[in-house]
């Protein structure tokens, strides 16, 4: 089935669909969460998830917010609007390095171990067994770190060649954010960057107008004031710092470039 290529709003007028992605741990659960709250019905890894292996149409929603989208931008319907949302490269590796994706395989196993806590909590031993069978998982959305990690050793394995925890991460930040780029130049599609500090009321509808909402400020305010910044922060102590001893030389001067070329400013001492 040819799947359609724009959305209708509930005033009956239709509405471009649209992909919001980035690098991991871009707050793209929040962002989900803010233009769903503002009137753009928008899921969360719903299309896109650590299973997809192609894009397979929007369901009910009318854009999806994944950072697993980048690898299936081509084959996007053409007027699919793609919101390249970055976030401050610091923030965004401490993030990664506290979500343990690129951690070792005992900060990995440990990391299943919560996630499957919280299946117990939710649903008894069942979900526990449903948690440990790949295609359950996939079915009822559930995933593990593992789930993660395989998807990155198939899209991004050069961030796993990196030395340490916040390499790696660095690594897949400046990949990840370069390939969103020009996956979407390469396969046409409509791309606006954003960066997720300027969400505000003045940025957020600027989005909201682009994906033809009609949002007023009451609304746009309600969103952000409702809409936790803090809906999928992991826990954790002290990282190792983003410096030039834990990245190398050329490494941090990449991710220095790289910051500046989306308006942060960044020296990796």
């Amino acid at each position: 089935m040819t799947q359609p290529t724009r959305a209708e709003s509930g005033s009956g007028l239709a509405r471009p669909h649209f992909v919001v992605t980035g690098c991991a741990r871009s707050a793209t659960t929040y962002t989900a969460r803010l233009l769903s709250a503002a009137g753009c019905s928008c899921t969360h890894e719903a299309v896109f998830g650590p299973h997809t292996t192609g894009f397979a149409g929007w369901r009910a929603a009318q854009g999806d917010s994944s950072w697993l989208a980048v690898p299936f931008l081509s084959q996007l319907p053409r007027e699919t609007i793609v919101i390249h949302q970055v976030r401050e490269p610091r923030a965004a590796v401490d993030a990664l390095v506290r979500f343990g994706i690129f951690a070792s395989e005992r900060t990995g196993v440990r990391r299943d171990a919560v996630a499957l806590t919280r299946y117990v909590r939710s649903g008894g031993v069942r979900a526990v067994v449903d948690g440990f069978n790949p295609r359950r998982r996939r079915e009822r959305g559930r995933r593990l770190n593992r789930d993660f990690v395989a998807f990155l050793l198939r899209h991004c394995p050069e961030a796993f060649l990196e030395t340490n925890d916040v390499a790696r991460a660095a690594r897949h930040w400046i990949d990840w954010n370069t390939r969103v780029e020009s996956e979407a130049a390469a396969a046409g599609l409509p791309y606006r960057r954003i960066r997720v500090e300027e969400l505000d009321l003045d940025g957020l509808g600027a989005l909201v107008d682009l994906l033809g909402g009609d949002a007023d400020p009451a609304t746009l305010d309600a969103a952000l004031t409702s809409t936790s910044t803090t809906a999928n922060r992991r826990p954790g102590g002290r990282v190792l710092p983003v410096t030039r001893d834990t990245l190398g030389d050329e490494l941090a001067e990449l991710l220095d470039a790289t910051a500046r070329s989306y308006g942060y400013t960044l020296t990796a001492s």
